[in-house]
């Protein structure tokens, strides 16, 4: 894959999460992998379907939102801009060079491979989680999702509330009012075959900010652990992104 390409790919779908700022990629001469860690509770695990040339070692992105306003200039593309990966030497940290056909060159120093796994430890859930609710996401009910939000925009909608029914639907409720008193129940999709035993609260605005891929994916589909762990996965045609997001419980009655 060409390394423009790819890198621009990362950068447009993982830069869909507001707080992002640092992305490892891990390469070899036959797949390229990325790890995102926002936080403790959201994190993005990835591979690209073909390796991304130049880059058979592992380094990091540490501005995401610099680097994106690089690739999203005016007119850079593979067929104008040459891009090149610097490993690290003794002198130097690794970086990535443009240079366009017009003479403008851009340098953007890396991470190294030993602070790319430093600043971004792999959290114990990601790797030990079965997902007994999967479900594909249709437009329009992503859409009602967005809707609602909007619509309840006044109450501040903090969370949304996820459980199964024993109808065997995927529910989506909204809490808001005076000591929670009013709800909305959204029908996110029917015949699900497994269950959940128990509701989790999700953020609402990062989910939505995963959600908007949707437009940009040939696939999306949700996944729920009984644990709280939702992970949805994103195909933009150029590779396989994993969002995960960790959920909470308590005691509201939804």
């Amino acid at each position: 894959m060409d390394t423009l390409t790819g890198l621009s790919d990362i950068v447009r779908v993982v830069g869909t999460l507001a707080d992002v700022a640092n992305v490892r990629i891990e390469g070899t001469d036959t797949s390229t992998k990325i790890f995102v860690k926002v936080d403790r509770f959201v994190v993005v695990n990835g591979q690209m379907h073909e390796p991304i040339d130049g880059i058979n070692f592992t380094c990091g992105i540490n501005d995401l939102q610099l680097f994106s306003k690089i690739v999203g200039a005016p007119g850079f593309d593979q067929n104008t801009v040459t891009t090149t990966v610097f490993h690290e030497t003794q002198d130097e940290v690794p970086y990535v060079e443009f240079v366009a056909e017009g003479g403008d060159e851009y340098k953007f120093a890396l991470l190294n491979e030993r602070l790319a796994y430093e600043w971004m430890s792999v959290p114990t859930f990601l790797n030990r989680t079965s997902f007994p609710v999967s479900t594909c996401l249709e437009q329009s009910k992503i859409g009602l999702l967005k809707y609602w939000y909007k619509a309840l925009e006044d109450y501040d909608p903090k969370e949304v509330w996820v459980g199964t029914d024993s109808t065997g639907r995927l529910m989506f409720t909204f809490v808001v009012g005076l000591e929670c008193s009013n709800c909305r129940r959204i029908s996110m999709a029917n015949g699900i075959v497994g269950k959940l035993t128990r509701r989790y609260a999700y953020d609402i605005k990062t989910l939505l900010d995963v959600l908007k891929l949707s437009v940009i994916s040939q696939s999306l589909t949700m996944h729920i652990s009984d644990m709280g762990v939702m992970r949805i996965d994103v195909d933009s045609g150029l590779g396989m992104y994993k969002f995960y997001m960790c959920g909470y419980s308590n005691f509201h009655s939804v």
